[in-house]
């Protein structure tokens, strides 16, 4: 988290947008639990404006806290050891508005061509964004169907 927290603080911004709530931090901690040191992790937003500060769950919309979520897991991509290269996404746009979404996309669309992305969605306004944002950079789009009567998958591109 210590390696990630400037890339945690500018995904945010680019992902939330909140009109007060600007910033965001993951406070590191430990305790003790049965003799065994544990971490603990607060998720804290404030406002750069005059530093008040808050834990996030108690400030931020569902839809704001996974804009946070995806701004820890997106940072915490970018610095672990195992670099593996890609990004997997299951339905990331969960709660978030067009807005956001366009957000989300246009961040994906920045992490081109050094990550390979994987975002699974039902949600036709993302599938849609995503096809017109990621389409000419030589990525592939594949829609999923799956029927009771099929043993595998049809897939077109």
């Amino acid at each position: 988290v210590e390696g990630s927290r400037e890339a945690i603080a500018r995904y945010y911004r680019q992902l939330c947008n909140h009109p007060y709530f600007d910033g965001v931090r993951v406070d590191v901690g430990e305790r003790s639990v049965l003799g065994v040191r544990k971490n603990t992790y607060a998720i804290r937003t404030f406002a750069t404006s005059d530093g008040r500060d808050s834990l996030a769950s108690t400030r931020l919309s569902t839809a704001q806290m996974n804009c946070v979520a995806l701004s820890i897991y997106l940072a915490l991509a970018g610095v672990l050891s195992h670099r593996l290269g890609f990004v997997m996404l299951d339905d990331p746009s969960q709660s978030l508005d067009a807005e956001h979404k366009a957000a989300l996309v246009s961040v994906l669309r920045a992490m081109l061509p050094t990550t390979q992305l994987v975002v699974a969605t039902q949600d036709a306004e993302l599938k849609a964004l995503l096809r017109t944002a990621l389409t000419d950079d030589g990525c592939r789009a594949y829609d999923l169907a799956w029927t009771k009567a099929s043993v595998g998958v049809t897939a077109t591109a």
